[in-house]
């Protein structure tokens, strides 16, 4: 049963992610695009964070990666 709450619609098959700094509903025909870019950006923030720990500047970092 779709449902509507605060004017979102949230379809059977819909995901729905929820933490301290808000909710996250990611539609079924979104679903495989959504994970896939979540983590190739996760793949992205770890390359940034051995970086930094390996010294390089926050600045530098950003240029290089284009992410933080």
């Amino acid at each position: 049963v779709e449902i509507e709450f605060n004017g979102i619609r949230v379809k059977p098959g819909d995901i729905i992610f929820g933490d301290r700094d808000g909710v996250l509903i990611v539609p079924k025909e979104a679903e495989e695009e959504a994970f896939s870019r979540a983590l190739e950006k996760s793949r992205g923030e770890k390359l940034v964070r051995k970086a930094l720990e390996a010294g390089m500047s926050t600045v530098d970092a950003f240029e290089q990666f284009g992410i933080m």
